[in-house]
């Protein structure tokens, strides 16, 4: 079963990529058995995402926005629509970072493409995001905080999201495959980033804010969905840097990808 998997992993990563998007179903599948798991046996199941959600950005806005002097039709939307990416973004990150470590088992005994599992973490994460994204369209129609240029935005975000998802997890779960303490460096990463985003702070335009959040590329990533939203602006600097780091990702993540996928079953 081993060699069969190291067949799998010895071909091109076109053609691996393409076979992981013919059986797509099959990712689907295990994203949605995963968090069925998680949730087995509870009174609401998976609806218990959109609740911590809620919950969070409930307690969030009562402390914080006391402390921002933004107007809470300002500040509420802002931050949960900030929070909301930044979760998606966690979640490659950090979900990416074990994707073939988690899926040791069968990366050994099943001949799958290795892209199956990067899809099947990209499903899952996309299906939280909708979850979450429930309170959070809620609070921005309560608000008010709501443009159209949001609608043209959003389906070219969500997939710039899905292929830095994909570059991001690729990368990561080799390296963390090779380096196991990859995946607690990323997490402490992600945990110190929380508070370098501007999410629960609004940047200012001069000052070591301005700064931070100008050079954060995660500031970025959010603002080109936050800012259509709350702004009604196109952020067009932030979409430049953001594409210039997905094409820079894509190519390392392809480069590693053809280059460590054979050694990969002997990491994990």
């Amino acid at each position: 079963m081993i060699r069969q998997a190291q067949l799998q992993a010895g071909k091109p990563a076109r053609s691996a990529f393409r076979r992981g998007l013919h059986i797509w179903r099959l990712s689907v599948a295990i994203a949605v058995s995963e968090l069925d798991q998680r949730y087995r046996r509870t009174m609401i199941g998976k609806n218990w995402i959109a609740l911590t959600f809620l919950v969070f950005i409930g307690a969030k806005v009562f402390i914080f926005g006391a402390l921002n002097n933004e107007p809470l039709a300002f500040f509420a939307p802002y931050l949960a629509v900030g929070f909301l990416l930044f979760r998606f973004i966690t979640l490659a990150v950090t979900g990416g970072a074990s994707v073939f470590v988690s899926s040791q088992n069968w990366i050994k005994t099943e001949p799958l493409p290795l892209t199956l599992y990067l899809l099947s973490l990209l499903w899952k994460s996309f299906i939280m995001l909708a979850y979450m994204a429930i309170p959070t369209i809620a609070i921005c129609l309560w608000f008010g905080s709501y443009s159209w240029a949001v609608l043209a935005s959003v389906p070219a975000v969500l997939l710039l999201y899905a292929i830095n998802h994909l570059w991001v997890s690729c990368l990561f779960g080799i390296i963390a495959a090779r380096y196991r303490d990859v995946v607690y460096l990323l997490t402490t990463l992600m945990q110190v980033l929380y508070f370098a985003t501007p999410i629960l702070w609004v940047p200012t335009e001069e000052g070591v804010r301005a700064w931070v959040a100008l050079y954060n590329p995660l500031t970025h990533y959010i603002a080109v969905m936050r800012d259509p939203i709350v702004y009604g602006t196109i952020p067009w600097d932030s979409w430049t840097i953001v594409a210039l780091i997905t094409l820079v990702g894509c190519v390392l993540a392809i480069w590693s990808f053809q280059s460590y996928k054979n050694k990969l079953i002997y990491w994990i």
